[in-house]
């Protein structure tokens, strides 16, 4: 083979070296990578505090703050390993940053549901009330985050429309091939 040349089948068969799968943080800004990285030992905080409450007065309210608490923290920790990999890159970014928002509003809102509930019906204890202000500080962060996210990008807000204007304004206009035939006989 000539110094330069590619072997016939070097695409096809010979393994690429794509490299590690941790991308870094090039799909989420320094502010943004804090403020999840916050919510993650937030909600491990609130979750740890309530686990070890041993006595409930109502324990559905406990129960609720339990299961939010937890998937705050599964949540944000998904969003944080997707962002930090190459599953980023295989998914088109607006559409990873519309699923991170509404998980984000999702959970900020549920959580703080959640934390008012358990904080209107428990026995006070010191370990109830510092799961209580871990899961309102958590809430208030997700929602920071959703109004960060917002308010850069607006990914909630209806996008059909803007990509049905950019996808008539990349369209071609018609050309006289693609036209029907006009009759001549009215002539």
């Amino acid at each position: 083979m000539a110094a330069g040349e590619a072997p016939v089948y070097g695409d096809t068969v010979e393994k690429k070296d794509d490299g590690p799968t941790f991308v870094g943080w090039k799909h989420l800004q320094p502010l943004r990578f804090a403020l999840k990285l916050l919510e993650v030992v937030l909600s491990l905080i609130a979750f740890i505090c309530e686990e070890v409450v041993e006595h409930c007065s109502n324990c559905g309210a406990l129960y609720f703050f339990e299961f939010m608490s937890c998937t705050a923290l599964l949540l944000s920790l998904v969003v944080i390993l997707v962002y930090a990999t190459k599953i980023a890159e295989k998914v088109s970014l607006p559409r990873l940053k519309q699923w991170d928002s509404f998980f984000t509003l999702i959970v900020g809102g549920f959580f703080l549901l959640a934390s008012i509930i358990f904080a209107a019906d428990n026995y006070r204890t010191t370990l109830e009330n510092v799961s209580i202000a871990f899961g309102f500080l958590a809430s208030f962060v997700f929602l920071i985050d959703f109004v960060l996210l917002w308010r850069k990008d607006n990914v909630l807000l209806c996008r059909k429309n803007t990509d049905n204007q950019e996808h008539r304004k990349n369209q071609t206009p018609a050309t006289p091939e693609n036209q029907p035939l006009q009759d001549n006989q009215a002539a």
